[in-house]
């Protein structure tokens, strides 16, 4: 969860200001983003490598990636719905699959 405490926030704000900035300027390219990301994590492990140090990291990518969501994506997706139309998911013709298996020794050869 980043709902940290008010005097916490300052010890980083000005410095992810210059750094959002900096991937700004660039566009938001994926990799660098991904670059910048990395680099947290793998200072993180490297100061502390162990599972548990892992098992962290882990968690605050999905935690991040689910506030994430849950405040912005999510509301944005709900947004193009009301916009565009829901996704037809009908099914308008039944799957045909086959599916084979040798008689003789059970051999699954798969859908096709």
């Amino acid at each position: 969860m980043p709902y940290i405490k008010k005097e916490d926030q300052k010890l980083y704000d000005g410095r992810l200001d210059d750094l959002c900035f900096a991937l700004e300027e660039q566009g938001y390219i994926d990799g660098h983003v991904t670059y910048v990301l990395f680099k947290i994590m793998a200072r993180w492990f490297f100061n502390s490598p162990a599972y548990s140090t892992i098992a962290s990291i882990r968690g605050c990518l999905a935690g991040t990636l689910s506030e994430f969501d849950r405040k912005h994506g999510f509301p944005y997706e709900d947004k193009k719905i009301r916009e565009n139309g829901n996704v037809d998911l009908e099914q308008k013709e039944p799957l045909k699959l086959t599916y084979y298996m040798c008689p003789c020794c059970g051999t699954d050869r798969g859908v096709e």
